[in-house]
């Protein structure tokens, strides 16, 4: 008897050891799962693209946002979750736990508002570069224009987070240029034109023409004049490099051996002068065939165009007067 007595004594004191080590080990896991309210929130993390879990877990806690990278990362690869945190800004508004943190990086869940911006075509990468200042708080104007090419940023609407940098804001309009481009890559090959000529005479059609038909016909005139070795002569060039207008231009700007200057310089310009619609970008790779080799807008808006320099010379008297 007394020997069953020791035999079940040490039975419950194996129970009793197990089940304290049991309840300890679930109040550490939950310790180590527990926000960190000694920090001052909100608090903002960015995850890199291509960023590690490694790395990931180390930089939460430097920040304090977690106690135990170990916890973090079995966490993460046992929700099979390790391969799935998504990159951005993240903001957390309270004291978040580790799994919390792992679920919100998992779902892409940022906390963060969108805003809602919008580049008009044939914006240059400076106006590009004053919309976004003016509605993403923190958007480095210089930053972006180190790091972008006139010509090579799609204009359109986009839904930027609040937090949006200036190389976010880069990435997504070229990104989506390169988009663009690439469903006419085959067709800009066989125009016999570079991909940059088609951007940058893209780029001069946004700026001279406003509807698809005045910018397939212009461009028919502008490739016209460059295939027969006839300068462009075209003032948008001049508002892109030193910001005279059509009716502010004199005899000695006209003159001026310049880069952009169109009217003193063979063929197009070295760079686009503006980051051109798909319209624009379709019109100088598809214009219309036409006899014209001159154009303007008259003072009503519309385009005249004339097939000798005769013919314009009335358009002028007629429709700019």
């Amino acid at each position: 008897m007394e020997r069953y007595q020791i035999i079940i004594r040490k039975k419950q004191i194996i129970y009793y050891t197990v089940a304290v080590v049991f309840f300890a080990f679930i109040a550490y896991a939950l310790s180590l799962n527990s926000p960190n309210t000694s920090i001052n929130y909100p608090h903002t993390f960015r995850i890199e693209r291509g960023e590690t879990l490694s790395a990931i877990s180390q930089r939460l806690r430097d920040e304090q946002l977690i106690t135990s990278r170990s916890f973090f990362n079995i966490q993460a690869l046992v929700r099979g979750q390790s391969n799935s945190l998504k990159s951005g800004v993240y903001i957390f508004k309270t004291a978040p736990s580790t799994t919390q943190i792992i679920s919100r990086f998992a779902e892409a869940s940022y906390g963060i508002e969108t805003v809602q911006v919008t580049f008009p075509e044939g914006s240059t990468r400076e106006e590009i570069a004053k919309i976004a200042s003016g509605s993403l708080p923190s958007f480095d104007v210089n930053a972006f224009l180190l790091e972008t090419r006139e010509g090579y940023l799609f204009p359109d609407t986009y839904r930027f987070f609040e937090t949006a940098s200036a190389q976010d804001v880069r990435m997504e309009l070229e990104e989506v240029f390169v988009e663009k481009i690439e469903s006419i890559d085959r067709d800009i090959a066989l125009s016999g034109r570079t991909k940059e000529e088609i951007v940058t005479m893209a780029s001069i059609i946004e700026k001279e023409a406003n509807t698809p038909e005045s910018r397939r016909i212009v461009s028919d005139i502008l490739w016209r004049r460059i295939d027969i070795g006839m300068l462009l002569q075209v003032d948008a060039t001049f508002v892109y490099s030193i910001g005279k207008g059509t009716f502010d231009l004199t005899v000695d700007d006209l003159e001026t051996d310049a880069p952009y200057n169109t009217y003193v310089r063979l063929g197009l310009p070295p760079t686009p002068i503006s980051n051109p619609g798909f319209d624009a970008i379709e019109a100088s790779l598809r214009p219309n065939e036409t006899n014209y080799l001159y154009f303007l807008t008259g003072a009503d808006g519309v385009m005249y165009y004339a097939e000798t320099f005769e013919g314009h010379k009335e358009n002028r008297r007629k429709y700019l007067n």
